[in-house]
Order: C-alpha cells, then structure tokens, then sequence
C-alpha cells in the first residue's frame, strides 16, 4: 500500500528556507517580455528550491492574454544550507549546472513532447548575473492540479491508476526521445549518476557495493539503447488532471480502461541521456514501501514495457519486431542494476533513508552477486573505462574552459625544470582533484593507482598492477598565456608499463582523441582522412609537391644546436619522396604535439635525448592512442617508451619520437643512431 495523498500543495515536497533574494530589475522585464503582460504580482510561493536557491512562484498577470503563471527564479545564494549537509562547491556546482540543464530542456526541448508525456509549455527563459528564471505554463490553471505527496493511506485500486498513469507518461517520454542527443543536457542524465556524486561514494564502506559501482555505472550508461530520461521522475513531480480523480482519490477502475491517463510532469534539473529503467526503478521507489515493491513490480514492469511499445509505434520510430525485442531485453535486464545504482547513491547520501529497505537490499545483493560471476580481467573492461576516462576529461574540460577569462594564480613547482614546467595554476589543482574523483570508483573496483602530475607522491604506480596517469593540463604556459596548445590528458598503463587506454581533449578545439587496446579510435570531432603512404612514379609524386612535412617541437629546439642538423635531414627526406619541405612547429604541448601528427600527415614529433623533463604523464595517453592505431611510437631508437620507468618520472633521456607512418619513423631513427 503507497502512503500518499492527493493534495494541491507541492510545499512538503521540499524543505522551506526562509530567505531568498529579490527577484532582480532584469528577470522582472523579462518575465514582463515573455508573457506580454503590463505588470505582475505574486500570488503564492509554490515551494523554495533546496539549499535556499530560489522558489517557484505562482503569478497574476495584468493586461496579458493568460492570467497566471509559473516563474521559477533561481538566485544564488551566499551561503547554501543543505538539509542533508552536503554544502560542498562540487555541491554548489552541481546545482547550477541542473538549472542550466533545465533552462536548455524547456526551451529547446519541451515543445517536443505532446500530450502522451504532458510538461509545462515554456514562456521563455533569462540567465542574468547570479539569477536567471524560467516562465512556465500553469498546470493548475491547465487542469492540472493533483498532487500526490507521502501522507497517508488511500486504496491500492487507486494507487494502481496513478501509478499507471505515470509509467504511460515516462514510456510515452523514452520512445518519444529514444536515440536523440541531450545536446545541451546532463550527458548522463539522473541526479545521483556516480560521476557527479564523489562525496557520496567516498563515504560509502569499502565493501562489494562500493567495489561495483563503476561497473554498475558503466553498463547502464554504455547501454545500447539510450535515451533522455527524466532525472528525477519521483511521484511528487507528476501533476493529475482535475477530472482524473475526485478530491478522495477515489475512481473506478472500469471507467478508465480506456481513457487517455492525463498526468503532466514538471522538474527536469537532470534530464539527460541515459536507460529508461533509471527512471523506472526510481519511480516505482518512491511510490511504494518494500512489501508492495516486491509484489507489484514485475507486473508495473510488464506495463512499462507494454506502453513503450505502443509508443514506439505511435511516434513511427521504425524499430522492427527484432530490434524492440532487443530493446525490451537489454532495458530489463539493467533493471536490477538501476535500482542498485540508486540504493549505491542512498548509502551514502544518507543511510538512514526510508527508500533502503529489505527490497533494495535484496536488488542490491543479487545485482552483486551477478557482477560477482563476470569476467573480472581489467581488459574486458576497457571500453567502459575509455568512457569514463573521456567523461572525466570533458568535466576538467569545462572547468578549464570556465576560467579562461579568469585571472589565474601562477605558481611554481620549485623542482628545477626548465620554465615551462615548472608553471603551476589553481585550475591545474582543481581539475586534477575532479579528475581524480570520477575515476576513484573504478580505481575501488580494480586497484588502480591514481598517479597525477600535481600528485604529491607518484610512487604509487610502481606498487600497482595499472595505474592512471593524469596530466590535468597538459601544456600549462599556454594555457597561463591564453593561447592554443593545452590539453586535459588522461592515460592506464599496466606495471610493465604498456599504454592501455588514452584520452587527450584538445580544449581550445573542444577535440577529443579517444582510444584503448580493442577499441576503434574516437575522435570526438572532424576525424582527419588516413595519410596513405607514398608509391614511387605514381601520382602522389605530383600531390605531395605542394605539401610539407609538419615536424613538431617544444620550444626548447630553438636554443639547441642539435636540431638544426635533424631538420636539414627531414628536409632532404621529404625532397626525397616529392614533398615541398619541411616546416617545424612550436607552441603546443606533448600531448597536442603528438595528436597533431594525426592530423597533419605526413608529421613527425621529435624531442632529442635530455636529462630532465618531458614525464610519463605527458606522453602515456598519446602513445595508447598512437599505438592503438598501428602507428609509430618510440623513443628516438625505435624502443618502446618506458611508461612505467622505475628510477624517475622523466622520459626524455631517451628521446620521443611520433610518425605519421612506418617509413618517416625508420628515417629518423637512423638518421640519429
């Protein structure tokens, strides 16, 4: 039995914070603006959003075409007060990034959804300084008014109709949006996804719940079938219709067997890409106890699958019989491991929640149990580990690219380097710590060390069977100076020191190259053509005339004598073979230097042997992607790079060298012996 109420209050749905800044001069003309009207008054604070950021209000409009609205006014406060304690800046974060999200799906978004999964028509939208609002359609005023809250008992033949208005609304939203891009969205949508909940995770017991959550994670978000789901698709944020029920909750069961359920949704803050049965599992938690959940939901389960399919039909997405019965297959499946994945974010934002019942524990255990039964080789798991490094790099990405019109603090390592490397920012810290946070479930999960280059101890590769190497911006002086050239670079080696995977994103050309051992290269981005390799008396002889050798370099080649010679050899190479030349290019990074010769073949990187500089970190995640590829990556005698060098961090006593192709590679390798 559900313990619900039927009530037009959505004010217990969150807790009340009594001081909210003034809606500001600006959000006031727009909501002017948006709804035509020559002045507005507030009726009701409908409810205050968590931690003090704002309130959704209900408004009166004057000389406008509709009397009321809803504005939801975002303003950040000084100091947020979590009800649950978590008043953390990744918390603060968060939080703005979810209206944001929210702002992009009301405006873009929602006019897509029709009456089979009913939200809120979007007046407009304004961010403004640390305000921004959302004018939306009032369902109340739409015939939308029932609530259901946790209060009390109502009868389970009610229960069922609400219940099964709701699962129609979310298959109705997950074939209406089934394979579409959450362009502008949570690329993973739901709020308690793992890789934007660390703090969570980190205060779960080291026990199997903590060891599997990456793997949890990963097989709900690499599912084949993706959608957007709702985020947050609890019970309070479905509105009924007026005539659905009566102010009992009470209707019978027959006259609706052929009626249309008519339920709105409203709060999408995480709405993103993501498996259905995220939403499903959550929805059907926070409907009923754990006696009720055990009974009903393989039957809710049947009718969510139904709904999908007749929807799928209805919005002619052209699945064949064959590939919805795959979908129904894969989405059941991860069912168990979805409400596992949320029992995960329970434990550790707060243990003592009603929602941890006996049920969960049982989902939680054979979900366990399962995973328990899978290969566990780190090699099986390498295209969900690619994905999560590419997301980690992404969020560091943002962060880089929010401080580029920041004034940064520079600071100095001390270690002896030359200038360039020696270069330190707050935003180097603050990336390296998020970085570190996303890959912490999986550094649980398969005893991976996490090594960064602003780590203060890097022995701990040496202990470990892999180890992530991590250069947060790889590049700094560049980024310090505002230019291109910085990368986010994120590597795995195993002990013996061989590249597994690789993620270098190029931030100033939002790029991603992207690649692991049995894994095709990603390049997140316009994937360059192939350099085919030249053939004597053919016509490449005539096309390679006009066109260099692209020879990259640190800056540092210019005050060494030995380059000079090297260049002058690549330049009779090239004559050699009908190109044009050689041209010798500075400024970027190690990684950038190396992803650059992918991109502008024929290209060649090279750094001559020197005692000091150029770290693991700097070269791991290039010479996965490099050696991913079947391309040449080596030290500057054709050895393998020593990813995993015992006695320093430095690679460069033994020289780098990165070739668009075999025959380039082989030159310079002679040419240097």
């Amino acid at each position: 039995m559900g313990r619900i109420l039927l009530s037009t209050d959505t004010s217990l749905s969150r807790p009340q914070i009594s001081s909210l800044n003034p809606m500001n001069k600006n959000i006031q003309k727009a909501i002017l603006n948006f709804t035509g009207a020559s002045r507005f008054e507030k009726i009701e604070v409908i409810q205050t959003l968590w931690s003090g950021y704002g309130e959704i209000a209900r408004l009166r409009l004057y000389d406008a075409a509709i009397d009321t609205v809803v504005a939801k006014t975002v303003a950040l406060p000084k100091a947020a007060e979590h009800p649950r304690g978590w008043n953390t800046d990744r918390s603060h974060q968060r939080k703005i990034g979810s209206y944001q999200v929210e702002c992009k799906w009301y405006t873009v978004f929602a006019a897509q959804c029709d009456a089979s999964c009913r939200v809120p028509a979007c007046l407009g939208a304004l961010e403004d300084n640390d305000q921004f609002v959302m004018v939306l359609e009032d369902l109340d005023a739409a015939g939308f008014s029932g609530r259901l809250d946790y209060a009390s008992d109502v009868s389970e033949q009610a229960m069922h109709l609400y219940v099964r208005a709701c699962i129609d609304w979310l298959a109705h939203f997950h074939a209406r949006f089934l394979q579409v891009k959450p362009q502008g969205l949570w690329a993973e949508g739901s709020y308690w996804h793992l890789a934007t909940r660390p703090d969570e995770f980190a205060a779960l017991p080291s026990d199997n719940l903590k060891r599997y959550a990456a793997a949890i994670d990963s097989q709900l978000s690499m599912c084949r079938w993706q959608t957007l789901i709702h985020g947050d698709a609890k019970l309070a944020n479905f509105c009924f219709a007026d005539a659905f029920f009566d102010s009992a909750g009470n209707r019978s069961v027959d006259d609706l067997v052929d009626e249309a359920p008519l339920v709105a949704a409203v709060d999408f803050q995480y709405v993103g890409a993501g498996c259905g049965m995220k939403d499903l599992a959550y929805f059907i938690s926070s409907c009923y106890e754990e006696a009720d959940c055990e009974r009903l939901a393989p039957k809710l389960l049947d009718d969510y699958f139904c709904a999908l399919r007749k929807a799928l039909e209805q919005y002619n997405k052209g699945l064949s019989s064959h590939e919805l019965d795959d979908l129904e297959q894969e989405w059941r499946a991860l069912y168990p491991l979805a409400w596992t994945d949320f029992y995960r974010f329970l434990k550790g934002w707060s243990p003592a929640h009603w929602k941890l019942h006996t049920y969960s524990e049982k989902i939680a255990r054979q979900t366990l149990s399962q995973l328990q039964k899978q290969p566990q080789a780190l090699s099986a798991h390498l295209p969900a580990l690619l994905h999560l490094a590419i997301q980690a790099a992404e969020a560091a990405g943002e962060v880089i690219a929010g401080s580029l019109n920041k004034v940064l603090t520079v600071m100095h390592k001390g270690l002896g380097a030359s200038p360039v490397g020696d270069v330190l920012t707050e935003v180097d810290l603050q990336c390296q710590t998020l970085i570190a946070a996303r890959l912490a479930p999986v550094c649980e999960q398969f005893g991976i060390a996490f090594v960064g280059e602003e780590s203060d101890d890097h022995s701990a590769r040496l202990l470990a069977e892999y180890a992530w190497l991590v250069d947060p911006i790889d590049g700094t002086l560049p980024f310090i100076e505002k230019r291109e050239g910085y990368a986010v670079s994120i590597a795995l080696i195993n002990r013996a020191g061989e590249p597994l995977l690789g993620v270098v994103l190029d931030v100033h050309q939002q790029k991603i190259y992207a690649a692991a051992q049995g894994c095709e290269l990603r390049l997140l981005g316009e994937e360059p053509s192939r350099y085919k390799e030249p053939s004597a008396g053919t016509d490449n002889d005539k096309k390679n005339q006009d066109q260099q050798i692209r020879c990259y370099l640190d800056a540092s080649y210019q005050h060494d004598n030995r380059y000079p010679a090297l260049l002058k050899q690549l330049h009779e190479y090239a004559l050699a073979n009908g190109f044009a030349g050689v041209v010798p290019l500075v400024g970027l990074g190690a990684a950038l230097n190396a992803c650059r010769v992918l991109d502008d073949k024929p290209a060649v990187y090279i750094k001559l042997p020197k005692e000091q500089g150029g770290s693991l970190w700097d070269y791991a995640a290039s010479a996965a992607i490099f050696t991913q590829l079947g391309l040449p990556v080596s030290n500057i005698f054709g050895a393998p790079l020593d990813l995993n060098r015992k006695d320093s961090t430095y690679l460069n006593h033994q020289g780098v060298l990165y070739a668009s192709d075999a025959a380039l590679a082989a030159y310079v390798v002679a040419a240097l012996a």
